[in-house]
């Protein structure tokens, strides 16, 4: 009995690896700005702990007819410090501030932190909770520049003024007549748009913002584009 016992749940066991392993996250490329808009909320926190989720599982032995139970993770949990927020602080006064959820893996979206830093993390309120995932922006601050960290108090203003589109040469907008920033994914400098904010100006036209920030890796994209054989 404990052998079939034993083997129905490493039958279990190997057909739960092949489910996770099978899946596989994919995201549409979005700007910082527009993920900005669409987020529940958007905060810089630093990461004290973490801890798997796991959740209990019934099963039954088919030769003896005995039950069986066995517990396998399917979340994880990161304890956050928040320091700064730059969005949703009203859906955050009645949800805990100290925990973190997102997928056990990154198969399956899940985000991976380390233990003592600092990030900007965005994600949504589910079932009073916040949860984040690979496609939502989540970035060490350490890795961000000075334009973009000041761009995190800039995007609110623009999210129902302006919009992002992600395009590829040949459907990209030509002008600057609408509220439509084109975003092209085939262009040399496409990284460079990353410290840029999509802003309205004037005649009601939406416009990429021309940073020192920007204009510098724009010259350095295009140098290194013209200087290729």
């Amino acid at each position: 009995m404990i052998l079939s016992i034993r083997t129905l749940l490493s039958s279990l066991l190997i057909l739960y690896g092949l489910v996770v392993y099978a899946e596989s996250c994919s995201c549409q490329q979005s700007h910082p700005q527009d993920q900005y808009c669409k987020a529940d909320f958007v905060i810089k926190a630093r990461v004290k702990g973490n801890e798997k989720l796991y959740t209990k599982y019934l099963g039954k032995n088919y030769e003896t007819g005995e039950k069986i139970s066995y517990r396998r993770p399917y979340q994880q949990r990161y304890t956050v410090k928040i320091m700064k927020i730059y969005k949703g602080e009203d859906v955050l006064k009645n949800v805990s501030k100290q925990h973190l959820i997102t997928a056990l893996n990154g198969a399956m979206c899940g985000v991976s932190l380390q233990q003592g830093t600092k990030y900007v993390i965005m994600g949504s309120i589910e079932k009073g909770k916040m949860h984040t995932d690979l496609c939502q922006f989540n970035q060490r601050w350490s890795s961000l520049n000075g334009r973009e960290r000041k761009s995190l108090n800039s995007y609110g203003k623009q999210c129902k003024q302006c919009e992002i589109q992600v395009c590829y040469r040949t459907d990209c907008k030509a002008d600057n007549t609408s509220n439509i920033c084109s975003w092209d994914q085939q262009h040399y400098a496409r990284d460079c748009y990353l410290s840029s904010v999509c802003t309205k100006h004037d005649k009601d036209t939406c416009r990429w913002s021309k940073n020192s920030y920007f204009r510098a890796c724009y010259k350095k994209k295009k140098r290194a584009y013209l200087s290729e054989p």
